[in-house]
């Protein structure tokens, strides 16, 4: 028999914590098990099934649409095991054409690869035929085994078991989507073991992913950095909108710039080994909009295969179209920049409002009535973009000032570009800053205001609910 079962290490991140706004916010890390990914988990569940399965026989084959991560697990999973027993097993391995070399490469050197174009959705029929004549298998088709296996009891499950066993009881469980099947193996079994108080699954995807359109099959979802949770066709679509439906789960839709700035605070700043498939469930647990009192599980599927310079080349990409759209929309002097600013998304400015005062007429060296006039225009177009909700126009260096009037580091805030970086209650805690800002004699209530944020006592007002909801708390952006 296989290896037995990985514990998967689940432990708090207090940084994740200050993000989510008090909320207890825990990670199940499979980067720090077996392979370094979540895959692991079912593909040796599927192999200690073996027995029950196929009992006795000599000649085994598995066939999956792959990415890479599961296909590259599983056919070092099967070559252990075929060493262990002198059983023969064989992984055969289809993938889209155009995939990455190097993650082609690698699958290349442990199982069999079919290239082909997944354009239409392929039948598992057609996968065997595939499956039979790459590997030679003499028995009958049928008995070849697909990969996406439900309710494998110690595959996915076991880790809402073991959650359960540490006394850990989460309120909401966040996880990266693809074709779906962890999403309906923790919620099955968390239902289980939790009842009518199961946790709510939180199911995070992006956009080239079938689970979020109304079609049952996507013929060409386009490209992302997070490939491999894009999905044309889902086997268990009509599970999850049943989950949904009973309100037992929901689906985010997180953007390729979302991802790849969590991708980057997860490997860069906190040592979270994530590539960005799976850094899509923290993003979407950023915008979510927890509060104190959650408790929540973010399952990070870790770090397998996954082409590196696609990713490097988004982020420069990106950097390049950025610098160009603050470049077109840079049409006033240094002064208004200054100004704009204000104190809704200054740093320095809301410690005292004489100080900022000073600094700005030394930045600017003038502060002649047509300055007056100019930087009164500023604040009021800020106050209007504020209240609506929107930074659009400000520039990169705003967007980190505001990041980190939100106390957070600066290291955390070099990744901040835009509004697309804040929540719905951010905006509005920092329009309340600013607000405050206007009058020189609140600059006690606005110290206050920053420290409930800090210490994570913030509640908006009623108006909040007005803009955002009908009294019910933002779960998103």
């Amino acid at each position: 028999m296989s290896s037995p079962a990985v514990r998967t290490p689940i432990y708090q991140v207090p940084e994740l914590c200050g993000r989510c706004h008090g909320a207890d916010v825990r990670i199940a890390d499979f980067g720090k098990s077996g392979r370094g990914t979540a895959k692991g988990m079912r593909n040796r569940e599927l192999l200690r099934s073996l027995e029950a399965t196929q009992p006795g026989r000599q000649h085994t084959v598995f066939v999956q649409i792959t990415m890479g991560n599961s296909g590259y697990d599983l056919a070092m999973e099967a070559r252990e095991e075929q060493m262990r027993t002198g059983r023969r097993i064989d992984v055969v391995n289809i993938v889209p054409k155009g995939i990455s070399p190097v993650v082609k490469g690698k699958l290349a050197e442990c199982s069999f690869v079919h290239e082909m174009d997944l354009g239409r959705h392929i039948t598992m029929a057609e996968m065997r035929k595939i499956a039979k004549e790459l590997t030679g298998y003499e028995g009958p088709e049928e008995e070849i085994l697909g990969v996406e296996r439900y309710n494998l009891r110690d595959g996915y499950r076991a880790m809402i078991r073991q959650m359960a066993e540490e006394g850990l009881k989460p309120t909401h469980i966040v996880v990266p989507v693809g074709a779906g099947e962890l999403l309906v193996e923790v919620a099955a079994e968390a239902e289980k073991v939790w009842g009518k108080d199961a946790p709510r699954i939180i199911g995070v995807t992006i956009q080239q992913n079938v689970l979020v359109h109304k079609e049952d099959f996507i013929k060409k979802p386009g490209r992302s950095i997070a490939d491999k949770i894009g999905c044309a066709y889902s086997a268990v679509k009509e599970l999850i909108k049943e989950l949904v439906q009973r309100g037992r789960a929901e689906l985010k839709v997180a953007s390729d710039r979302q991802i790849y700035n969590e991708y980057r605070y997860l490997n860069e700043t906190l040592g979270i080994e994530a590539e960005p498939s799976a850094a899509a469930a923290f993003a979407g647990a950023k915008s979510y909009g927890f509060k104190p009192g959650d408790t929540v599980v973010i399952i990070n599927t870790g770090k397998g295969l996954f082409d590196e310079k696609a990713v490097e080349k988004f982020g420069k990409n990106r950097f390049i179209t950025t610098l160009k759209e603050i470049a077109a929309g840079i049409a006033i002097t240094a002064s208004i920049v200054a100004a704009g600013l204000g104190i809704y998304v200054g740093y320095n400015a809301w410690q005292d409002y004489r100080e900022e005062h000073r600094r700005l007429e030394h930045s600017v060296k003038a502060a002649d009535e047509e300055y007056l006039r100019r930087v009164e225009r500023e604040a009021q177009e800020s106050a209007m973009r504020a209240s609506s909700g929107r930074m659009r126009g400000y520039t990169v260096e705003e967007a980190r000032a505001a990041c980190e009037l939100l106390g957070k580091t600066k290291e955390v805030c070099k990744d901040y570009w835009d509004e697309s970086q804040f929540t719905p209650l951010e905006m509005y805690f920092l329009r309340q800053v600013y607000n405050l800002s206007m009058d020189n004699w609140a600059r006690q209530d606005r110290q206050k205001l920053i420290d409930s944020w800090r210490n994570g006592t913030y509640h908006p007002d009623g108006h909040f609910y007005e803009l955002y909801g009908n009294g019910e708390a933002p779960t998103g952006q």
